[in-house]
């Protein structure tokens, strides 16, 4: 019953202040807040709340624009319908958390309709070579065909191209980087050889774990450059305590490059997940320290027709940035997904206790099909939580040395819980997946 996050349109938002500054002590002072969205992902129905104030719905120009006047703490409610499925999001946060947001483009960057075309040479028996640049990569297998073709690349700008030879295992042994590479659509660059001084060792480093306890562990590692290409290292299998990592070499990184390492631990027959995340530069031995074992909400149905829950859950030191509840239902012909998020900056920091209310919109207008039904619908439920701030928690990278917790937690299988929800399965994303889907500004497309 998950929906599957695929590619994403970022809306642009922009922050502008008429009268009043947004970190003023007045709760009840407003600014200008101007919210742009991508045509095609624009939600069908909007609405606002303020500190002490109502639910009022806004609608969106023709450009899929708004401005609406806010006060620096604020909820916002979005429904887009994709015919086979129905998605709520109901976000409360501060101005100051969400002016980051505002970067980004309408069209994803990292795709258009260039190709471009390459071969490999180099390979020795059993290796095979990842070629990745912008949003697109290839595979070259030794004792096959030895070309290659890079299609849905933007349609301009220069691009990054890293290419990483690797055995059968998955274990890099030489790395070529290509900077600022501007291609004409359906060129041909010049071969990629492995054999060659452009081909360098990469660098090693030491990823060792604390806080797993008896869970299974799983990583996986990733290059990301300043001009916006994922390169991805295969992950090993770690041992107790720890494993090998791999990434490019110092020598070849820029200021603007990063490596991501993603950690993740739970029982394979359990309900529950948790992750760390860690963002450096250049490889080095890191320790991946795991939060603590997530806190099991409370539900409170608070109406049936439509339903309305409350969750309460204990906070936890180790996820305190960000909180979220989904509930999931499919009544027959279409999926409903609503989601309520928090951030701290709105709950106060480190709360004792997130209080997430499904909110009564019926007064302000939402879409019937946006709401969920009766608790004769079976309801799964999942709680994602956070150490990180909003602009962190959704940004693909992060600056050098930071890292940031996630915790999941879904209904039980086979269990059923309050006012009919379960069973459940939980769906084991990774950290930067699971903050994408609940980025109000960055809404998933239709689809399973």
């Amino acid at each position: 019953m998950r929906s599957r996050f695929t590619r994403v349109m970022t809306p642009a938002l922009a922050l502008s202040l008429v009268s009043c500054d947004p970190t003023s002590p007045d709760p009840q002072a407003v600014v200008d807040f101007f919210l742009g969205f991508c045509p095609t992902d624009a939600p069908q129905w909007l609405a606002y709340k303020n500190t002490g104030g109502n639910w009022t719905a806004f609608s969106l120009d023709a450009n899929s624009n708004a401005t609406i006047k806010v006060t620096s703490k604020f909820a916002l409610a979005f429904v887009t319908d994709y015919g086979t499925d129905v998605q709520t999001l109901v976000f409360y946060a501060t101005t100051n958390e969400l002016s980051p947001l505002a970067s980004g483009a309408c069209e994803d960057a990292n795709f258009g309709s260039r190709s471009a075309n390459g071969s490999v040479s180099g390979l020795l028996s059993g290796e095979f070579a990842d070629v990745s640049m912008a949003g697109s990569s290839a595979f070259v297998f030794a004792g096959g065909t030895t070309t290659f073709s890079l299609l849905g690349l933007p349609d301009a700008g220069a691009m990054d191209l890293v290419a990483i030879r690797s055995n059968s295992s998955g274990v890099p042994s030489s790395i070529i980087v290509r900077r600022d590479q501007n291609p004409t659509s359906g060129a041909t660059m010049s071969p990629l050889n492995f054999g060659a001084g452009e081909a360098i060792a990469p660098a090693v480093g030491t990823l060792s774990f604390s806080g797993n306890g008896s869970d299974d562990l799983f990583f996986f590692s990733s290059f990301t450059t300043g001009n916006g290409t994922n390169a991805f290292f295969f992950p090993g299998q770690p041992g107790a305590s720890s494993t090998t990592i791999y990434g490019v070499p110092a020598s070849l990184t820029l200021a603007t490059d990063i490596h991501m390492v993603d950690v993740s631990a739970y029982p394979l027959s359990g309900d529950y997940a948790r992750s760390v995340v860690m963002f450096n530069r250049d490889v080095g031995n890191r320790t991946a320290t795991l939060g603590a074992l997530p806190n099991t909400p409370s539900f409170t149905v608070e109406a049936t027709s439509p339903l309305r829950v409350r969750t309460n859950l204990i906070g936890q030191s180790d996820y305190n940035g960000l909180v979220a509840v989904e509930f999931d239902q499919s009544p027959p012909g279409y999926d409903r997904y609503y989601t309520i998020a928090m951030t701290s900056g709105y709950a106060g920091a480190n709360p004792a206790e997130w209080v997430l209310e499904m909110p009564d919109l019926d007064a302000a207008g939402i879409p019937t099909a946006a709401s969920l039904t009766g608790t004769s619908v079976p309801t799964e439920w999942y709680v994602t939580m956070t150490s990180a701030a909003p602009q962190t928690a959704f940004s693909s990278t992060a600056p050098d040395g930071s890292s940031f917790k996630f915790a999941y937690l879904s209904s039980p299988q086979g269990a059923a819980g309050p006012g009919g929800f379960g069973p459940g399965s939980l769906r084991r994303p990774s950290a930067l997946e699971t903050a994408a889907r609940i980025n109000p500004f960055r809404p998933r497309r239709g689809g399973r």
